[in-house]
């Protein structure tokens, strides 16, 4: 009996600690280009700044990132076009390869962001991401200008 139970636990231990691994993973990441790309279909803000989110519709993941990027449009200055996108074709052109990955562009049309706007997968909350793409929406420069996407493959779903 006690060995099962401590069979039991280690078992229970172990699923937990592989869960909270694949919460802290990051997905995959390439580089967005530089430059808005050409022939993308998205409408590009042209007196401030464009945030594309590219997010697969059946990633659990995608919740906690449509709902930080809630937050940053309820503030964000008119100037500001927001873009949801599902579409692989315009995720592969801006080089987005997980779910939950955000783009920011100025009106120039240069990249200014390129990453996720949550702290692990499926996980809303004050971020590093979520702060940077606040700032850009408002005129600053932040120094960061990527960090980690947390979320399902956008090809793998």
């Amino acid at each position: 009996m006690t060995a099962a139970f401590v069979l039991w636990g280690i078992v229970v231990a172990a699923g937990v600690a592989e869960m909270a691994h694949y919460e802290e993973t990051p997905g995959v990441q390439r580089s967005a280009p530089k430059r808005w790309p050409e022939g993308s279909a998205i409408a590009r803000a042209r007196d401030g700044v464009t945030v594309v989110m590219f997010i697969h519709p059946k990633c659990p993941c995608r919740r906690a990132s449509e709902a930080q990027l809630a937050e940053i449009m309820r503030a964000a200055p008119a100037t500001t076009r927001f873009s949801i996108s599902t579409d692989l074709a315009e995720a592969r052109r801006f080089g987005a390869k997980t779910s939950g990955q955000v783009v920011v562009y100025d009106a120039l049309g240069e990249l200014r962001f390129s990453g996720g706007i949550t702290f692990a997968r499926g996980h809303a909350g004050k971020n590093t991401g979520q702060e940077i793409v606040d700032a850009l929406v408002h005129g600053g420069r932040p120094e960061r200008t990527t960090t980690p996407v947390f979320g399902c493959g956008l090809e793998d779903t």
